[in-house]
């Protein structure tokens, strides 16, 4: 039985943790590269409903743990120390801490400047970070919507930028585009094919032979891109 927060349960053989998010509104199983298994859930979920859950789910979290286990690329763990490298549009950055009383972190050359203060947490530097992140994405992304929309005759639409835990972007049925801010750790050539790949589902809603044409069309090396960004992702960590 699980009674608190983050204890791990064992039901039937892969421990698990359990964390409760008031962002969600139904719990989920979730297995990380590091072959964590978390179940998320909205405050005040039933326990006995968390370890239903899991017992429905545990077949598809042994498949997903195999593929991990056989998936031989490292795992990054994020310190944000002084010195530590970032990927920002292709190019390793330098994660400098200066004391200062800002709050906005920033490019300069190769180096990411985050303002810290004596004493600062981890928290606070992983969120101005990400914080750079956000706006550096949604500079870089509003462009290529911009060019792309226009290529397809197509008014351009709205878009969101969040981290996102697994996917890259998504297209909503009423046509509201929400792209990955990890994104903006990419090359440009990865990012524009996201960018294409998500436009594309303005068209078609799926990922039909007939979806895949409209890619193409407008993307005429799509593979090659959508083949470095599975390859190149593992370091898009923050």
């Amino acid at each position: 039985m699980i009674d608190r927060e983050g204890e791990t349960a064992r039901i039937p053989r892969c421990a698990f943790t359990v964390r409760y998010s008031s962002r969600r509104r139904y719990p989920a199983v979730v297995v990380h590269p590091d072959l964590r298994i978390e179940v998320v859930a909205p405050p005040g979920t039933p326990l006995t409903a968390i370890e239903d859950l899991y017992r429905r789910k545990s077949a598809w979290v042994e498949r997903t743990l195999e593929r991990f286990r056989a998936d031989q690329r490292p795992v990054l763990v994020r310190k944000y120390e002084q010195g530590e490298q970032f990927l920002c549009a292709g190019r390793l950055r330098v994660l400098v801490l200066e004391e200062s009383d800002g709050t906005v972190a920033r490019l300069d050359g190769d180096m990411i400047r985050v303002p810290v203060r004596p004493g600062v947490s981890l928290t606070e530097v992983r969120e101005r970070v990400i914080d750079l992140y956000r706006q550096s994405a949604i500079e870089a992304i509003g462009p290529l919507v911009d060019r792309h929309a226009e290529r397809m005759g197509a008014p351009s639409p709205p878009f969101r930028v969040k981290l996102l835990r697994r996917r890259w972007g998504s297209c909503s049925r009423a046509g509201r585009l929400n792209f990955n801010l990890r994104l903006a750790m990419a090359p440009a050539d990865q990012l524009e094919y996201i960018v294409v790949h998500e436009l594309c589902h303005l068209v078609r809603l799926d990922h039909s032979p007939a979806y895949w044409r409209e890619v193409e069309r407008y993307l005429p090396d799509y593979r090659t891109r959508r083949a470095a960004l599975a390859a190149g992702s593992w370091q898009y960590v923050l």
